[in-house]
């Protein structure tokens, strides 16, 4: 067991859930906690979550997906915290991976892989399904401050603030941007350290007309601040 707490917001995502967690609990090390919190779910996401013994699950009503992390976060008590979509996979070395670069980089306050785009398929069980598909199709790694590539010593949570509630899409990638994230010493991987599934049920996808919106709201407040 290793002190880095999983934190997972999920919100009606019956149909991914189970092969997310599956794909934490598979890691080569055992992560201390495996936190889900259900972002007020009317689907069995909840239950599918709960039928997992390692995993404990938090249900708050319908926030988003900042209000869902930011209640995440503040039950964590360990050095690290890593977090990952309650539809995209981890390599099973994921953590691992990210724990020996902190060893060997003690003043690292995050670690970020690579992350690999992955077209979901209904086939696909669990990580081993996506990594074969992937040896025989290829795909192409790319550096993102994803959140979902990221472990982050606990204590840059109180640096970074709460993750924002006013916007529904990229609340995240702007608080991995944001200039409190840019001080933080970061540690970068050439190792993939997330699976990001791309599927019908993406929220840029299914929301697209409020995904504009958030992104034009946000190009005008970055203009804005550098006035």
């Amino acid at each position: 067991m290793t002190d880095v707490t999983v934190v997972m917001a999920a919100f009606n995502a019956a149909a991914t859930i189970e092969r997310s967690l599956r794909s934490v609990l598979a890691q080569s090390v055992n992560p201390h906690r495996v936190i889900v919190v259900d972002d007020g779910s009317t689907d069995s996401t909840c239950g599918i979550a709960r039928g997992f013994t390692a995993v404990e699950v938090v249900s708050i009503e319908h926030g988003g997906l900042g209000a869902a992390l930011n209640a995440g976060f503040d039950l964590v008590d360990s050095e690290f915290v890593a977090v990952l979509d309650s539809d995209d996979l981890w390599p099973r070395d994921r953590l691992a991976v990210h724990l020996e670069a902190f060893d060997n980089s003690p003043t690292a306050d995050t670690v970020l892989g690579t992350t690999l785009n992955v077209t979901d398929d209904p086939d696909f069980a669990s990580v081993d399904d996506v990594v074969k598909s992937i040896g025989v199709l290829g795909a192409e790694s790319v550096t993102s401050r994803l959140l979902g590539a990221t472990t982050l010593r606990s204590r840059a949570l109180a640096l970074l603030g709460p993750i924002r509630t006013d916007i529904t899409h990229a609340a995240t990638t702007v608080w991995m941007s944001s200039p409190a994230a840019q001080a933080l010493l970061t540690i970068e991987l050439d190792s993939i350290a997330l699976y990001r599934m791309i599927h019908g049920n993406n929220m840029g996808v299914t929301d697209a007309e409020q995904a504009r919106k958030d992104w034009l709201l946000l190009v005008r407040q970055r203009i804005q601040e550098q006035r």
